[in-house]
């Protein structure tokens, strides 16, 4: 495979009319599953703020805690964010194995059930993106909390050498200007 450019080309062309795609029976009991734990999870988390503390204002503030059943969801876009990723890794799977394979060509299309094994990846990938978010948003939230580093100043490029330049004992040659009177000669 020299260039993945025609396989996008067909991926677009296959899906410029538009393309539903289904999960497979194991993948949207799966997700059934995930959206369920998800609302327990909620629930629970609401039920015990509300049980130690009688304010309600920081209901939201409490953090979700990250396990094997909810993989990092934290909020209630991210079950479609798992699908969207879903949808994303099969399109872009299939397309690439029938490129592999040699049988790609404009009257091809992909299969149109996402299968399981597709959809944990997709949970495992938000799974990581969700971690990195969050180790972010610590970071950035530690930058108020600890004083600034102080970075020396760096001089530029220019400023370097002509400090050289100028410090130097030999005869200076500009090679612009040889250069000029050169090209003029042509």
């Amino acid at each position: 495979m020299e260039s993945v450019k025609d396989t996008f080309y067909y991926m677009y062309l296959s899906h410029k009319e538009g393309v539903e795609y289904t999960l497979s029976e194991d993948a949207q009991s799966e997700y059934d599953r995930m959206v369920d734990s998800y609302a327990e999870l909620l629930d629970e988390k609401y039920q015990m703020h509300l049980d130690e503390d009688e304010n309600k204002e920081n209901v939201n503030d409490m953090d979700i805690a990250c396990t094997q059943t909810n993989l990092c969801m934290s909020t209630s876009k991210d079950t479609i964010h798992v699908l969207r990723l879903a949808a994303a890794i099969h399109i872009l799977s299939e397309f690439l194995k029938a490129t592999l394979m040699k049988v790609l060509d404009s009257n091809w299309k992909a299969e149109d059930v996402i299968s399981l094994a597709c959809l944990r990846r997709a949970r495992l990938l938000y799974s990581c993106l969700a971690r990195q978010k969050s180790i972010f948003a610590q970071s950035v939230q530690s930058i108020n909390q600890v004083d600034c580093v102080r970075l020396k100043k760096v001089t530029s490029f220019r400023t370097r050498v002509t400090r050289a330049v100028v410090l130097s004992r030999g005869p200076v040659i500009t090679i612009y200007g040889s250069y000029k009177e050169n090209s003029m000669d042509l």
